[in-house]
């Protein structure tokens, strides 16, 4: 996945400060990616030790879009297109902090869930 910029004057945002765009894509290989609804998470790392990472976390359903270059790149996979996200989280919509982005993919028919933090963060100032 891929994620990031700050909106805060410009066309964009119209010039309000309106909050953070977060763009890319995130796909489960070998499945049909049509049947998973995919929410961004994010995490605020509470604690830190020896066993791992203790997060709070929040999650924002992702906003579906076409990635023609994914589908392009990923021939052997099936409705990868369908794998983008584009989408504004309001600056009201996490508390100020420092948060790990993931992805949380949700199979429509189950309801089985599979997530996957990425290497990026997204700093939400106060």
């Amino acid at each position: 996945s891929e994620a990031g910029r700050e909106k805060g004057s410009g066309k964009d945002s119209g010039g309000k400060g309106g909050g953070y765009l977060l763009q890319g894509y995130s796909f489960v290989a070998g499945s049909d990616n049509a049947c998973f609804d995919k929410y961004l998470i994010f995490g605020e790392e509470r604690e830190h030790n020896a066993q791992g990472s203790r997060y709070r976390v929040w999650a924002v359903r992702a906003e579906p879009y076409i990635r023609k270059d994914v589908e392009t790149n990923l021939p052997d996979q099936k409705n990868v297109g369908m794998t983008g996200f584009c989408m504004e989280i309001g600056k009201e919509d996490l508390p100020a902090g420092t948060y790990r982005v993931g992805v949380l993919a949700r199979e429509k028919g189950s309801g089985q869930k599979l997530y996957s933090w990425t290497n990026r963060y997204l700093v939400v100032k106060g």
